[in-house]
């Protein structure tokens, strides 16, 4: 499979952590699967079927909230996808879902945000290429950011914090950090991404762990800069964030 990340624009780095693109060719496999872990980051997808050398056909578009464990989907009817990476409070224009109602949801992107996605889905099904589907998703969040809607700019800064520590910091710490109480900081902390911040520093941590493999291949290593005591608790945290022992993870992202 073939997998690519692109940086956002500046003007964007608020709303859209980073795009994604991959295709991959399983000849038909009836039983292709896409393998899903545990993220802070809510998705926005679009799939395609392209056959030979002909056009993209689009498939179909979907948003997802953070994920708080793995899960296995199938992926037996595209071969090439699209993905928008929204950080936090992205969706509050878009939406009137809250954060906790897409959390481990797959919804349709025409259900879920109605007439104001129906011409961006439009637009991607007749998109040509990639510059054009990353073209079309900023111009379209873009317009969305200049919607009048209130964000708990504490909370984001909160995350920030979050991420910056790699998932190392308490909810004590936190709320004291932002002259709040642990339950003033809990409640407004859930009401913008859906999840309570003691179980979404510990996605964090398993996100930082993913990304310090890419450095160094040494499970001690990753286990040690990602803040855990051992390579044991590591162990048990990956297995519960992606269902399967890191070394067999690794193993499959490197072959």
């Amino acid at each position: 499979m073939g997998y690519t990340v692109i940086k956002p624009p500046p003007a964007l780095k608020d709303l859209i952590s980073h795009f994604s693109t991959g295709t991959w060719n399983e000849n038909g496999r009836q039983d292709a699967v896409y393998h899903a872990v545990a993220g802070t980051n809510m998705e926005l997808t679009f799939t395609f079927r392209r056959e030979g050398t002909s056009s993209a056909h689009l498939v179909s578009s979907s948003i997802q909230g953070a994920r708080t464990t793995y899960g296995y989907f199938p992926a037996s009817h595209f071969n090439e996808f699209f993905g928008v990476s929204l950080l936090p409070g992205a969706i509050a224009p878009f939406f009137k879902l809250s954060p906790a109602d897409l959390n481990n949801r797959f919804l349709e992107l025409s259900l879920a945000a109605g007439k104001r996605s129906e011409l961006l889905i439009d637009k991607m099904d007749a998109a040509t290429g990639l510059d054009e589907r990353i073209d079309l998703v900023t111009q379209f969040f873009t317009s969305l950011s200049t919607t009048n809607v209130q964000q708990d700019e504490l909370m984001i800064k909160a995350i920030s914090r979050i991420k910056a520590c790699e998932g190392n910091v308490t909810v004590v710490d936190l709320a004291k950090a932002f002259f709040l109480s642990p339950k003033q900081f809990t409640r407004r902390f859930k009401a913008l991404t859906g999840l309570n911040p003691k179980l979404y520093a510990r996605i964090v941590r398993f996100e930082s762990g993913l990304s310090s493999h890419s450095k160094t291949h040494s499970l001690t290593d990753v286990a040690y800069k990602s803040g855990y005591f051992d390579q044991s608790h590591f162990i048990n945290d990956f297995k519960v964030f992606s269902g399967i022992n890191p070394h067999i993870y690794f193993k499959e992202k490197l072959s």
